[in-house]
């Protein structure tokens, strides 16, 4: 493994415990609520926050470890924060070009470096403007050619695309995605957008309370996330409960049937949104799963809607038409019925 670093830090009374393994061109993408401790990771992964205990290996390199602790000059590691912080007085040429030069490149390689990697995220047409001529997207996409121009093992990236408009971040996540897939060191990327963290990333890191609480690829995390916060990030309902059979399983909200599973003994069940029928009256038929709600709130996007409902006081979200929402009348405090086939309804062992 490039990356092998069990992270045991404080910052204040918060405390973070939390492993990462990553090999060469992996990008590993960590989430959690506000809080849960990512930026702390980072901190301490760059050497801006010592180790309590633990370790931080590059390479087979300790750059933390007992009573190791390299500064950050000292570690191959490139930090770009949400706040780009380029040199005001520069150039985008100047500026990427700062690192080769302040470790000894020539002047003349330095600049053909800057140029390479401007290039490379698009934005080489820029490379005689300065930061005050740049928008925000440009800006980002600059301070991460700089940060790649000092060639890291180890890329840190914290909400590198949280402070872009709508209308620039597409644009601005393909150019990383497109320059992280050539990038031979280790990236891990910081992000509370769930886009950002499936397009860009190898392996997804849950943080919760300072602590990993799911780890794996995105499409097992999608598939079968393992606590309320991953399947909200994911856009799944979730509900913990007890498999007694291959048919059902025991939940807050009763029993939810499902289309068979295998184990028993303590389960989740999972089911999308898009998955949830809303009726005006108690529905007869083929629907397994029926169950009286309260609708909390209603988000509409365009020809669809995301209702959030209170069924027996768990959380359940339907995704529904705009052509629903009129006909149902859906508005905070109706009463309704929510549906949810078998066959739509995935259970596992938790």
């Amino acid at each position: 493994m490039t990356l092998d670093a069990r992270v045991r830090a404080h910052r204040g009374g918060f405390a973070v415990d939390v492993a990462l393994e990553a090999a060469d061109r992996a990008v590993v993408a960590v989430l959690g609520p506000n809080g849960a401790g990512k930026t702390t990771l980072l901190h301490a992964l760059a050497g801006l926050l010592r180790l309590d205990e633990g370790h931080v290996r590059v390479d087979g390199q300790a750059w933390a470890e007992g009573r190791l602790h390299l500064e950050p000059a000292r570690r191959a590691v490139g930090l770009l924060a949400a706040d780009h912080l380029l040199f005001p007085h520069l150039s985008a040429r100047g500026n990427v070009a700062f690192g080769p030069r302040s470790r000894g490149a020539s002047r003349e390689a330095a600049h053909a470096r800057a140029e390479a990697e401007l290039a490379a995220l698009g934005v080489r047409e820029l490379a005689e403007r300065r930061p005050g001529q740049l928008s925000h997207g440009q800006a980002q996409r600059v301070a991460l050619a700089r940060a790649l121009a000092t060639d890291p093992r180890l890329l840190l990236l914290d909400e590198p695309l949280s402070a872009l408009d709508p209308s620039t971040r597409p644009q601005v996540r393909a150019g990383l995605a497109a320059r992280l897939r050539d990038y031979d060191g280790v990236t891990v990327v910081v992000t509370h957008d769930p886009l950002d963290a499936l397009t860009l990333a190898d392996q997804l890191v849950f943080v919760e309370d300072g602590a990993v609480v799911q780890v794996g690829p995105p499409s097992e995390v999608v598939a079968r996330p393992r606590t309320p916060y991953v399947a909200h990030v994911v856009g799944l309902n979730l509900f913990a409960g007890t498999a007694p059979d291959g048919t059902r399983v025991e939940t807050g909200v009763g029993p939810v049937v499902t289309g068979g599973h295998e184990h028993r003994g303590a389960s989740w069940v999972s089911f999308a949104p898009t998955a949830v029928a809303l009726y005006p009256q108690e529905p007869h038929g083929s629907t397994r799963n029926v169950w009286p709600a309260r609708v909390v709130a209603v988000e509409l996007a365009g020809q669809s809607a995301r209702v959030r409902l209170d069924v027996g006081g768990e959380a359940l979200l339907a995704e529904v038409t705009a052509g629903s929402v009129a006909t149902l009348r859906l508005q905070p405090g109706s009463r309704l019925w929510a549906g949810v086939k078998a066959t739509e309804v995935t259970a596992y062992p938790s």
